[in-house]
């Protein structure tokens, strides 16, 4: 590029798996003697269809007991969010209950341990939603019960 002259950089940010505040620096190499290096900051807020407060739970504690965690699920989208559980391979030793906040806005995903022996287990739950860019909803869930 001569002297004095202005151009267009092209930068591609991947950004799936992130959400929320993003920061990228760049870094760019000039033949101008008073400006060799220039550092140039891409900020972005990332949306999502849906934000999860966490993608798995842990359910630990002694044997016999009972131990209760929650995930919320809030939509990201101007439009309801429907939740329809279509898998979940741990009915023996965990319950869930759907409870909607805000109707079609916010849930709370609640897990239950149902008091057993010692063990140790994983497993998911699958929902399918109404929304296209995330169709599909998956929490992995792990439990781990000890002796007193």
């Amino acid at each position: 590029m001569q002297p004095g002259r202005e151009g267009k950089i092209k930068i591609q940010v991947k950004t799936a798996g992130y959400e929320g505040e993003m920061s990228k620096n760049i870094t760019v190499y000039t033949n101008d003697p008073n400006q060799k290096i220039l550092t140039l900051e891409l900020k972005a807020f990332i949306k999502q269809s849906i934000y999860l407060s966490r993608k798995s739970i842990t359910l630990q504690g002694m044997a016999g007991q009972t131990i209760t965690q929650s995930i919320e699920v809030k939509a990201g989208e101007d439009k309801p969010l429907i939740l329809k559980p279509t898998f979940f391979d741990l009915d023996q030793k965990v319950s869930y209950q759907i409870e909607e906040i805000i109707k079609g806005k916010i849930y709370k995903i609640h897990f239950t341990h149902k008091p057993g022996p010692v063990e140790s287990y994983s497993g998911s739950l699958t929902l399918e939603t109404n929304f296209l860019k995330k169709p599909q909803i998956k929490i992995l869930i792990w439990g781990n019960f000890t002796a007193n």
